[in-house]
């Protein structure tokens, strides 16, 4: 980069020094550094590597293993999560729809149709069961592939007693501890909801998973993936191991079981977890850890655990093990395709003259281009032409693909945030709390709107609305964070600090009013379909980041900032329902950038789904 800046200098400036002449002098053509320079490095190399192969292989192979292991943790943990998470998620779901009053709890024949609904809906689950506050219980489980009603525990059995005055404790749903099911004969984990109504518990639900289960997962999944997996409890017993269905697991109707200790299962490989072996040598990681609570090896095993939180009130571990007989079939194999290579190296050497000029020419075409999509310059991205080798062939083919697909990509992704994100890439993964604000807008209307088009009208419609409003944000440094049915959502203030970010939020509104009346009137000239318009701002605290999956992430906002933005477009619907674009914000934004907006104060309105109320504002057409 130093040397093209010197090229590119005025004849004005100071002349290039000698040493920097003699070192242009110095850099060679590649076809001849493939010759003479490889071939002396090449045959240096070959020393090296017979005097640090078994170390390298050793090293190569245990930190193969490491990247190995933490393959087949994140499977583990992710199968486990879909196992659990999505009882969780339901549960959830069901206890609000009975806070909320959707399904009346004191209903038999309602409850008896949500719970079959809910369990046919978790195939995870075993069982569902929900218990008001006077302990009347509704019950339900999966018996022989049927979902059947059972009888519920006694109401004045000791466990049962306190599991309910455990849920009246706590205010979000929860796992328990393993605890005995008499009815299913077998231990099982338990997501308990408890229900309230404006603060008074009134019931409880709880979604039954038995360990059962979880063992039949991790033999699964030896015999598919040959992957050796243990889920511990509380790094002492044994909550899901595949030889687990040889141990009887019992305990008194309600209680926590009594887990079998890690000692008790057949099983040499656990033994190393108390005790018995040595620190197996994990390479660290860039940060210094080895991403392992334990990793213990012997002659014959190796044993890996990590923590997995979230599931009940004691810590969870899930493991694996390996055989060190893999090891030493993985260093020999290093060993051969060491050797290999260095023949390959050497064929290499012999033929580089050949292929050195070609070479120099298709890279320097690949810098280029690759220079070009670095700075996401898309269309100047020239298309890199073919080449008789295989390899650079192959490169191009897939260059020109991956340009092609970026291209694509890009009408999906903002290029602006995008950019601002490799700006700052060392922050760009961590979420982090900021001051934002937040825009919704929704077309008033639109469902009965789009009931007299076409789905090609419809499209057409959100397209030419979106690219107009979507204008005005990103003008003045927004980004569109989704396009939600006929909303779209917008922030400002990340992932680049902007002091105004108020005051650019209004400044957008006010586009957009103006450009959603010119457009109504143009619409009105020509006989088209006129888009009214209903915008919420709200400026508050929000978590913005990466959010998501472990396979999938969105930059966006999470936050009650979010859910109040959204409410102030709701209420525009509400308090204006016949004009044509209506702008309402809140307190905080008009005190955070409104100077010199027209505003004028609706009152003090209180938001639905929160405690308290909110001041808001409107910000008159044809100002700001």
């Amino acid at each position: 980069m130093e040397m093209g800046l010197k090229r590119r200098r005025p004849p004005l400036e100071a002349p290039v020094p000698a040493a920097a002449k003699a070192r242009e002098r110095m850099r060679v053509p590649i076809a001849a550094a493939l010759v003479g320079g490889l071939t002396l490095v090449i045959l240096f190399a070959v020393g090296s590597v017979l005097l640090i192969s078994l170390y390298s292989a050793q090293r190569n192979t245990l930190t193969l293993l490491r990247d190995n292991a933490d393959i087949g943790m994140r499977l583990l943990e992710t199968r486990i999560r879909g196992q659990l998470d999505p009882v969780a998620a339901i549960g959830a779901n069901l206890g609000r729809m009975i806070e909320d009053g959707e399904i009346d709890a004191q209903d038999h024949s309602q409850m008896t149709d949500v719970m079959r609904g809910a369990l046919a809906a978790m195939p995870q689950a075993s069982g569902i069961l929900y218990v008001d506050a006077k302990l009347a219980t509704l019950t339900f489980g999966r018996l022989a592939g049927k979902i059947v009603e059972l009888p519920g525990p006694p109401p004045d059995m000791p466990a049962f007693r306190e599991a309910i005055a455990e849920a009246r404790r706590e205010t979000h749903p929860y796992w328990s501890a393993p605890i005995w099911l008499p009815t299913l004969h077998q231990a099982a984990l338990t997501l308990r909801v408890p229900v309230r109504r404006d603060g008074e518990f009134i019931g409880a639900l709880s979604a039954i998973v038995t360990l059962n289960e979880l063992a039949d997962y991790l033999e699964k999944l030896r015999a598919e993936e040959h992957i050796s997996g243990f889920i511990l409890y509380d790094h002492r017993y044994l909550l899901a191991h595949a030889g687990m269905k040889d141990i009887e697991v019992q305990g008194q109707v309600g209680t926590e079981v009594a887990l079998p200790e890690i000692g008790a299962v057949d099983d040499p490989a656990l033994k190393l977890l108390l005790g018995e072996g040595r620190d197996a040598p994990i390479p660290p990681r860039p940060d210094g850890s080895t991403g392992f609570g334990q990793a213990r090896i012997s002659d014959d095993y190796i044993v890996l655990t990590r923590d997995m939180p979230g599931y009940g009130p004691k810590p969870w571990q899930i493991g694996l093990r390996f055989a060190t007989s893999d090891i030493g079939s993985e260093i020999q194999r290093l060993q051969t395709t060491a050797a290999i290579g260095l023949a390959i190296l050497i064929v290499t050497v012999l033929s580089s003259a050949l292929v050195g000029r070609h070479l120099t020419r298709q890279i320097r075409r690949l810098a280029k281009a690759a220079d070009r999509l670095r700075a996401l310059e898309l269309d100047q991205v020239a298309k890199v032409p073919d080449s008789r080798f295989r390899e650079l062939s192959d490169a191009a083919r897939a260059f020109n693909a991956m340009v092609v697909a970026m291209r694509l990509f890009e009408t999906y992704l903002p290029k602006s945030l995008v950019l601002r994100l490799l700006r700052r890439a060392d922050r760009a993964v961590k979420s982090e709390e900021r001051e934002l604000t937040i825009m919704f807008t929704d077309i008033r209307a639109f469902s009965t709107l789009a009931e007299k088009m076409r789905p090609w009208e419809i499209a057409e419609l959100l397209n030419r609305h979106f690219d107009l409003l979507a204008g005005c944000i990103e003008a003045e440094g927004g980004t569109v964070d989704k396009y939600i049915g006929d909303c779209i959502m917008a922030f400002w203030g990340a992932p680049e600090e902007m002091a105004d970010h108020a005051a650019r939020a209004l400044r957008a509104a006010a586009a957009i009013q103006r450009a959603v009346i010119d457009d109504i009137r143009r619409q009105r000239l020509q006989g088209g379909v006129e888009v009214a318009v209903r915008v919420g701002i709200h400026t508050g605290p929000v978590v913005v980041g990466n959010i998501g999956s472990a396979s999938r992430l969105n930059y966006t906002v999470v936050g009650d900032t979010v859910n109040i933005a959204s409410r102030m477009e709701s209420l525009a619907k509400e308090s204006h329902p016949e004009e044509d674009c209506v702008v309402l914000i809140t307190e905080a934004t008009a005190a955070a950038g409104g100077a010199g907006f027209g505003l004028t104060p609706l009152g003090v309105y209180p938001v639905k789904g929160r405690v308290g109320t909110v001041a808001v504002y409107r910000l008159l057409p044809d100002n700001g």
